[in-house]
């Protein structure tokens, strides 16, 4: 008697091939979905580093904005709107206290003199840990520091560079203040 096994398998070769193809596709998804978690870890340390600019801008532009003219110089030069010197802005802010921004270990820092228009107290910083600051100077904007009629006027430089990859950028601003250069009595 002659029985014929009609039942045909996958051959050993089949499943090899199969399961390279397999391994190849599973392989390109796998890279595609890391590539996206480093774009999306890239994307949301460049907006951290955008947020945290953002709010040191806010922060700094509002003060300077209501900054009042040193009469006494006891802040920054007799007559003087604001000083910018060894890396330290200071000014009279909108209360009569002495207050100076400056970079330092990376972060942008702030001090107000409590009831004083002497520098004086601890400086805080104005940026976290979460973005490294790499530049922040203060330019006259065109204006004399001790604006005698010009309206002072005060352009901010930072440069910040993001903690995950190597995004860095550039941001700029320029403030005027709100009040006149005239005699505060």
């Amino acid at each position: 008697m002659n029985i014929k096994n009609n039942k045909r398998g996958f051959t050993l070769m089949e499943l090899l091939i199969t399961f390279a193809i397999f391994a190849v596709v599973v392989t390109g998804m796998i890279n595609v979905l890391v590539s996206a978690v480093k774009v999306q870890r890239q994307m949301l340390a460049d907006q951290k580093m955008v947020e945290e600019v953002s709010y040191a801008f806010e922060y700094m532009t509002r003060a300077i904005r209501m900054a009042k003219k040193d009469m006494e110089g006891t802040c920054v030069a007799r007559y003087a709107n604001y000083n910018y010197t060894n890396g330290v802005f200071s000014f009279l802010n909108s209360e009569g206290n002495c207050q100076q921004f400056k970079l330092n270990n990376s972060a942008i820092e702030a001090r107000i003199s409590a009831n004083s228009s002497i520098p004086t107290g601890s400086f805080f910083p104005i940026t976290s840990d979460a973005v490294t600051v790499t530049g922040l100077s203060f330019n006259n904007g065109g204006s004399s520091w001790a604006s005698g009629g010009a309206q002072s006027k005060v352009t901010i430089l930072v440069e910040a560079q993001s903690l995950v990859g190597s995004s860095s950028i550039n941001f700029q601003t320029t403030v005027s203040q709100r009040r006149l250069n005239t005699s505060y009595e």
